[in-house]
């Protein structure tokens, strides 16, 4: 059995074979999963020095000792055209709501220098940063026929290059980069587009690692 085949196996086991006494919620079952994560630690040697160093996060989380900040700041943008798209938000009012209904805002009242925010700043004035935000993001998604705002500046409806952008999960700026490349690109263009994007970029290929 090669060693895709093991992780393959295990990852089913654990999944669907999970015992019907196993409360999914219990402090069992979390003890179960830091098992799993340990078979594929040492299943995928690449990954033993990372998790090794991170054995102190996982179990401060397991006992809800670890603060968890919000990642919801650096693709906000991403986030707030989901909601426009699926008609969730709909106007600037909502999208203001929406964003102060979010963990990002707990987080902001709660540790503001984390998100380069003044310690000590009054409700008002984090509610009027909370605002700018989302009218920024609403305004760059306009400017970019991601959205479409109405002659008062308030109704928020979506264009299909904001649809397309959601439905291939595509981060803003590589969709910025595809609305700006010509319809009669060459083969050239659009492989430049393509390795120039983010979600490329971060990805991490491994070469040979598994056998074919």
């Amino acid at each position: 059995m090669t060693r895709r085949e093991m992780v393959n196996r295990a990852t089913f086991t654990c999944i669907f074979y999970c015992p019907p006494s196993l409360n999914p919620l219990s402090d069992h079952f979390y003890v179960l999963l830091s098992y799993i994560m340990l078979f594929f630690t040492f299943t995928l040697p690449k990954f033993n020095l990372l998790f090794l160093f991170q054995v102190h996060l996982y179990e401060n989380l397991l006992n809800g000792c670890e603060v968890v900040e919000s990642q919801l700041l650096p693709c906000v943008t991403e986030h707030l055209l989901v909601e426009i798209v699926q008609l969730t938000v709909t106007d600037i009012t909502k999208a203001i709501k929406w964003l102060q209904c979010s963990y990002l805002y707990v987080r902001m009242k709660k540790n503001p220098e984390n998100y380069s925010i003044k310690k000590g700043i009054s409700g008002d004035r984090l509610v009027k940063h909370v605002q700018d935000i989302c009218v920024k993001k609403v305004n760059e998604l306009s400017q970019h026929q991601m959205v479409e705002i109405d002659e008062d500046g308030f109704l928020l409806s979506p264009l299909d290059p904001g649809r397309l952008m959601t439905k291939y999960y595509l981060r803003f700026d590589t969709m910025k980069q595809i609305m700006r490349t010509p319809e009669n690109c060459c083969l050239e263009d659009a492989l430049h587009v393509i390795c120039s994007a983010e979600e490329i970029a971060c990805a991490d290929i491994l070469i040979n690692y598994f056998s074919v």
